[in-house]
């Protein structure tokens, strides 16, 4: 979906849009629940083991969850407390990617490489490709059999496709493989890198913590209560994610477009026609042109009833209005929707289960984060106390 041309990408999107939709995702809400659960349930019993890496954790969870909705495999990351080799391995070409991208400057292609591809390279490349090749294959024989059974599985992304597919215009076979391995590379690690910057910054401005700790400990009586519903309604809770996405986006740029014939004005200066432009998301959410303070994690200026003084940029804008973090048109990300579910579903069920506080300062955990497509973190130590009800 995003290297196809601009006519075959509508055509994806149509087919597919429907099951990212809130509908679509309420349907696999019980599959993201379960293993939300699952991560409450494991962290009790880590906690009294010492600190715990959350960065961990939370890749674990997500991983859980996106390998179960994208390609129906239970990859036991959490029960085994280890990656599984599946997103692993995606992790790994997605960091040779960035390496290889930066060559491409110099007019050097990705297939000048593949002559100095190893054997055990491409033995991992094709035993990864040939596993989810066949998980799709077996996914949807599974859809076959349903068709003529009364007895249906818990949804998943898959069916959802399928479903809204049932007439002439469908996806591949090799279009639902390739794009359920897109929704298991960028599915899982954007995220928990979300959470990861979200408990980070928490865990360093108590003011915050503590305030939204009281407003997810008010609303909630038990851990049941919290639904994907019920938390896309927390104003503040919503307002935490947004600011951890300003301050420390999954993304650090932009996808990359390119200026039509003729050129194209932006921010009034002319850009050459074909010109590949971008939005530097790190610097832009840092910027002291856009926000006040823009080095405070300060979730106030996401809320409409702020002060205008919070609410309001040095260049006259709101947040909302300055920042996409999920990109813009029709190019932006499919899965918005469902990794913001899932990021506040995550912090809900965690600050209800838990009191949290840093093990060491991690002073340095911003600046040793590296961002290869998608970002490689450093250990975020937590000490977890586990509420007493």
């Amino acid at each position: 979906m995003i290297t196809a041309n601009d006519a075959e990408h509508a055509r994806l999107r149509r087919l597919a849009g429907p099951a990212f939709l809130n509908a679509g995702i309420k349907e696999v809400e019980p599959t993201v629940q379960h293993y939300v659960d699952l991560l409450c349930s494991q962290l009790t019993e880590a906690s009294s083991e010492g600190s715990q890496n959350m960065v961990e954790w939370f890749l674990w969870s997500l991983n859980d969850v996106i390998g179960q909705l994208a390609l129906d495999q239970e990859f036991e990351c959490l029960t085994k407390r280890r990656m599984h080799p599946w997103p692993e391995y995606l992790l790994d070409v997605l960091k040779q990617t960035a390496l290889i991208n930066q060559f491409r400057r110099f007019g050097i292609s990705l297939k000048m490489f593949a002559p100095f591809m190893s054997q055990e390279m491409i033995n991992a490349r094709d035993n990864f490709l040939n596993t989810a090749s066949n998980a799709v294959k077996a996914r949807l024989a599974r859809e076959d059999e349903e068709d003529f059974s009364t007895e249906k599985k818990r949804p998943d992304i898959v069916g959802l496709l399928l479903r809204e597919m049932r007439n002439s215009e469908r996806l591949s076979e090799a279009e639902i493989t390739s794009n359920s391995i897109l929704i298991v590379g960028g599915g899982a690690e954007t995220t928990s890198t979300c959470l990861s910057g979200t408990f980070y910054h928490l865990l360093k401005t108590p003011r915050v913590m503590q305030k939204l700790k009281d407003e997810i400990r008010r609303t909630f009586a038990s851990s049941e209560e919290i639904t994907l519903q019920a938390v896309g309604k927390m104003d503040y809770l919503k307002a935490t994610i947004d600011e951890a996405l300003r301050i420390f986006p999954v993304a650090s740029y932009i996808t990359p477009r390119i200026t039509p014939k003729g050129g194209h004005v932006i921010a009034g200066e002319v850009i050459p026609a074909e010109t590949y432009v971008s939005m530097g998301q790190w610097y832009m959410g840092r910027s002291e042109k856009l926000f006040n303070d823009p080095l405070e994690f300060k979730p106030e200026r996401w809320l409409d009833t702020a002060d205008s003084a919070d609410r309001v940029g040095p260049n006259g804008m709101t947040p909302d209005e300055s920042l996409r973090p999920f990109s813009l048109g029709p190019r932006n990300c499919v899965g918005k929707l469902l990794a913001l579910a899932e990021a506040r579903l995550v912090t809900a069920k965690l600050l209800w289960h838990f009191d949290m506080e840093l093990d060491g300062g991690h002073d340095a955990w911003i600046e040793g984060a590296r961002f290869y497509i998608l970002w490689q973190l450093k250990p975020l130590m937590v000490k977890l106390k586990p509420v007493a009800r």
